[in-house]
């Protein structure tokens, strides 16, 4: 079997796994990830491709048959619809 070169992002072994997890599960480094997040959106939604934003809010995912086929926008809010076919209580 010839030796294989190793590639850039390659499958990590399982201590590299583990690791990457533990990084991943601590809470500084998930709130930094959000913030990074948040601020590509402010400078995404107030750039020239803002277009672009407001129309990914408006893309509809889930399962029409569950009537979960919500906007992305309805998702983001806690996936709260307004509609006059809206069960009693929900908002």
């Amino acid at each position: 079997m010839p030796p294989t070169t190793p590639r850039l992002f390659g499958r990590g072994s399982w201590p590299e796994a583990g690791r990457l997890a533990d990084v991943l599960r601590a809470e500084t480094v998930g709130g930094a990830l959000l913030a990074v997040a948040a601020a590509l959106a402010l400078a995404w939604a107030n750039s020239p491709w803002g277009a672009g934003y407001a129309a990914l809010g408006a893309v509809r995912v889930g399962p029409a048959a569950l009537h979960l086929d919500l906007t992305l926008a309805q998702w983001a809010s806690d996936g709260r619809w307004r509609s006059s076919s809206s069960s009693p209580g929900w908002s």
